[in-house]
């Protein structure tokens, strides 16, 4: 129970109450409240972590030449920093980096000891999105590619939580994986959105080997009701 001096007034109060803890820190009364614990045991976070942990070690369970192979296609191929910036990956990092990639959109089968030996077949040259044609609630996206696309690799999508405006500030950490099309189309409607609010979309081309292109943004309001 927390006790309070002056209720009425409010000036001060010490202990914890309602999940939130009352104290006096370097003469300032301040409030704290426990972050809440991550769902360890549902969602994406097991699987992510299980398939981390099972290409730790298939890592190691590579010969030397192979992890040379890894390294030198590392520093031959920087990693962007999500500042617009590029920096180099160990070979591990790169191993975990492209076979991540390759289990997460097209299988375990599709893992590989060692790097691939071609560029991606595409990437993505513009990436638009509009209000729905059709359904309210809906996004039409829409690209199109350097290169032709093949049908063996993916068209990678993903979405911002709704928003209120169309501000682009701290989005990126909010981004979510939203789906996938085959590589060589070019449209996808998404569904099912609130209709008022603003939401981000962020699209990349992955190949079957788990090389990726630059991400292409864009932003739209879904289709309303009635209109």
């Amino acid at each position: 129970m927390a006790k309070v001096l002056n209720p009425l007034g409010s000036l001060q109060a010490s202990g914890s109450v309602g999940g939130l803890t009352y104290s006096l820190w370097r003469g300032i009364n301040t409030v704290k409240a426990k972050p809440k614990p991550v769902k360890r045991h549902s969602g994406v976070q097991p699987r992510m972590r299980a398939l981390l942990g099972y290409l730790s070690r298939a890592w190691g369970l590579l010969t030397d030449a192979q992890r040379q192979l890894w390294r030198e296609y590392a520093t031959e191929h920087p990693y962007p920093d999500g500042l617009g910036g590029t920096f180099i990956l160990t070979g591990n990092q790169m191993f975990n980096a492209l076979n991540h990639n390759a289990i997460r959109l097209f299988g375990v089968s599709f893992e590989q000891d060692e790097p691939p030996t071609v560029d991606p077949a595409a990437s993505i040259r513009y990436f638009e999105a509009e209000e729905g044609a059709l359904d309210p609630g809906s996004v039409d996206l829409s690209w199109a590619l350097y290169g032709v696309g093949d049908v063996n690799d993916k068209n990678e999508i993903w979405i911002s939580p709704p928003l209120g405006s169309e501000g682009k500030v701290n989005i990126d950490s909010r981004m979510r994986f939203k789906t996938y099309v085959v590589g060589n189309e070019l449209l996808f409607s998404v569904t099912g959105l609130v209709e008022t609010a603003w939401y981000w979309f962020k699209a990349r081309y992955v190949d079957k080997y788990g090389q990726t292109t630059a991400w292409q943004w864009a932003h739209a309001t879904p289709k309303e009701s009635g209109l």
